[in-house]
């Protein structure tokens, strides 16, 4: 099931290394690098990627690491926002007016 991919993404250590008490898990740059690959995916088109199912559990696992008040660093945070939803602006691309309300926020803040 690739659209189960993003959402593991979330549970992401804030050190630049992978936690290795959670196997699985990413370090931060890992991260980034994950999220824009799918975010490349989702800009060109594939068929896999034009769900609903897709767009929220892949804008709804950047706005969590992005949004300010969760559990992820700072710097993870920044990083993600810069590196992906600037370099790719899905959640101001979104058809879904709630998540684009959420990420112009984000813009704004």
């Amino acid at each position: 099931a690739p659209a189960a991919a993003p959402a593991a993404a979330t549970a992401v250590p804030a050190t630049s290394t992978p936690d290795l008490s959670r196997p699985g898990s990413l370090s931060a740059k890992e991260t980034v690098l994950f999220l824009s690959k799918l975010a490349h995916l989702t800009r060109m088109g594939r068929e896999v990627t034009q769900t609903a199912e897709w767009e929220e559990k892949l804008l709804g696992t950047l706005h969590a690491l992005c949004a300010p008040g969760g559990n992820h660093a700072m710097a993870l945070r920044q990083e993600v926002f810069v590196k992906v939803e600037r370099n790719h602006l899905l959640g101001l691309r979104t058809r879904h007016p709630k998540l684009h309300e959420q990420f112009f926020q984000l813009y704004h803040a």
